[in-house]
Order: C-alpha cells, then sequence, then structure tokens
C-alpha cells in the first residue's frame, strides 16, 4: 500500500500473490498465529469443557438478567452475567464481552452499558470482568509462566464461547466479541485465535490490538512493554526498538478475521489508540476478505467525536453492524 497513514511501512505480506483459499486456511494462517504465539502474545491454557450454574434470575426495566457461576478450568470461577430480551421465540444474537469495572456496575452512572436497547433490539449481552479471568497486574503469579495478560483474557473469551454454545436462549452462529481497550486487544486476539466468534469489535483497541506496531502516532510498543510488561511475552519487548524487524504487523492478526465480519470503532480525539494505522492496517488486510469469498460490506471502520470511552453512542453502532449479521 502506498498510502500508510499512522504507519512506518513498508508492511510484510500478509499472504504472497498467488494464494489460494485453501492454502491460507491450511498453511498460511496457521503460521501467522504460531508468528503472533510465539513473538508477541505468547500460550493459552488448554481448553476444558464448561460448567456453568445459575446463581440467580431476575426480570430488569426492559430485560431479563441471570446471574451465572462459570468454571473456566485452570483461571478458576468467574462471574458471568446474562441480560436476555423479556420476550423470545427463538434463539439471540448475542454480545460476548469482558468489562473493567465488575458487572453490578454497569447498570448506572457513567459505566452504564445499554442492555434495555440491546433487548429490545433482540440481542443478548454475556459480560465478565476481566480481572477475574487475570489479575492486570505484573506482580501476579501468572506472569512467572509461559502466560501473558491479553492472551489469558482472549482465552477467557473462548470459555465464555465454549458456555454459550450450551445455552439454548442464544444463537450459538451469531457470537459477537467486543471489548474496550486493552480488552479490544484480547478481543480481536480472540477472534482471530477462534473463528466460532461470528464478528468481532475491538473497540478503540490502540497498540497491541489493531494498531500498528510500526505506528508513527500514539503509543509505542517500547512504551506499552515498559508500562505494562505483564500484557505481551519477553520475546515482543525484543523488538522495542525495531518493529521494523517483526515478521508480522497487526493487519496479519486482522486477516485472520477474515471471513468473518469485523467493526474498528474509534474516537476523534483519541489518538493515542492510532485510528489512522488501524484503519489503514484494515485496509491493508482487506484482500484475505477477498481472498475468502466474505462480504467486504461487512468489514467496517466507525468514527465519533470524543475520546477514549464506551458510550451509548458506540452501543448504537454495534447493535446498528450486529443487526447486518
Amino acid at each position: 500500500m502506498d498510502d500508510l497513514k499512522g504507519i512506518a511501512g513498508p508492511l510484510p505480506h500478509v499472504f504472497v500473490p498467488g494464494t489460494t483459499a485453501d492454502q491460507w486456511r491450511t498453511k498460511r494462517r496457521p503460521e501467522l498465529l504460531k508468528q503472533f504465539t510465539g513473538l508477541m502474545y505468547g500460550e493459552a491454557p488448554p481448553a476444558e469443557a464448561p460448567k456453568a450454574t445459575v446463581v440467580n434470575e431476575k426480570p430488569m426495566d426492559g430485560f431479563l438478567l441471570r446471574n451465572i457461576r462459570l468454571h473456566t478450568g485452570i483461571l478458576g470461577p468467574v462471574a458471568l452475567q446474562l441480560t436476555l430480551p423479556l420476550k423470545q421465540s427463538k434463539p439471540v444474537p448475542t454480545f460476548l464481552a469482558l468489562n473493567f469495572t465488575g458487572n453490578e456496575s454497569l447498570h448506572s452512572g457513567p459505566t452504564a452499558w445499554s442492555f434495555a436497547e440491546a433487548a429490545r433490539r433482540g440481542f443478548a449481552i454475556a459480560t465478565v470482568c476481566y480481572e477475574e479471568l487475570a489479575a492486570d497486574r505484573k506482580e501476579s503469579p501468572l506472569y512467572e509462566s509461559k502466560y501473558r495478560a491479553v492472551s489469558l483474557w482472549a482465552w477467557g473469551f473462548s470459555r465464555m464461547v465454549d458456555w454459550a454454545l450450551t445455552v439454548p436462549e442464544l444463537d450459538s452462529k451469531k457470537l459477537i466479541a467486543l471489548g474496550h481497550s486493552r480488552l479490544g486487544k484480547a478481543t480481536l486476539l480472540a477472534g482471530a485465535r477462534d473463528e466460532r466468534l461470528a464478528a468481532v469489535i475491538p473497540h478503540q483497541s490502540g497498540t497491541g490490538g489493531a494498531a500498528p506496531s510500526r505506528g508513527t502516532i500514539g503509543e509505542s510498543v517500547q512504551r506499552i512493554n515498559t508500562v505494562f510488561p505483564h500484557w505481551f511475552n519477553d520475546a515482543y519487548k525484543k523488538f522495542n526498538e525495531r518493529t521494523a524487524d517483526l515478521p508480522f504487523d497487526q493487519h496479519c492478526l486482522l486477516a485472520c478475521v477474515a471471513p468473518r465480519p469485523i467493526l474498528l470503532s474509534n474516537a476523534q480525539e483519541d489518538t493515542w489508540a492510532n485510528y489512522d494505522g488501524q484503519f489503514s492496517l484494515l485496509d491493508a488486510a482487506l484482500p484475505t476478505w477477498k481472498l475468502l469469498g466474505g462480504d467486504e460490506k461487512l468489514v467496517q471502520k466507525f468514527m465519533r467525536p470524543g475520546k477514549h470511552a464506551l458510550t451509548p453512542e458506540d452501543w448504537t453502532a454495534f447493535l446498528a453492524f450486529a443487526e447486518k449479521l
């Protein structure tokens, strides 16, 4: 690409000319995911069969609220909150989302999510507080092993998928991964790894998410690895001052989502997330959707006024995107 806003190019090839769809699926995509594991995100724990217990259930103003104890295996049990339409005649599409502030906090105040509006439009929302999966502090003993935080949070999405496939009220073909900021990084990684996710919304995911490691705007690889050393593995730190030597950039991870729908959402004042770089990378990944016969109209970008936040306006955009699936 000649016009790479927010990126110090050139970019590595997602695939070489002449690659077939079968070669992408069987060779190139697995090769890229292996590189991302080894050189950036680190390993993920083995999956275990989901075990869930309903704690309680109650009708709210516009939706049904169900609290669940989900046993994830190696990371222990987590509190999962599910909201559903009060009336449904068939399984409903579902947002699987990680949150920052705890499930109860999402119903009021500045962190409130649009549960009632989602239910009115026929959507469920399942959410877990991210630190129940893995602590967001470098001192955690978890990070003395081969695991790192973004990879563990992404693994949590897949355990939510395991659970969702056992819930008859949820449409197993329309599970949508959603996360904001550092959780947007985990969202994109989960979407790249787990093809059971029907669509992916990494919101304002920045460096280590949909923004380029070779970025010229916003947070650098060196800065993110210094301030948050537990997010990515030690191999990624070796590229702090030589990102041009990485054999991939995040357009390769975006391409691993193809041919499924994806929405990159950002805000005009959030230059730290390098939205120019994100959108350039999505354009660079688009040939993979073409190769696989994906619907290019569902490879989307959204920009709103404002700052780094998850707002009702964002939820309106998420729901409009999801209604097209």
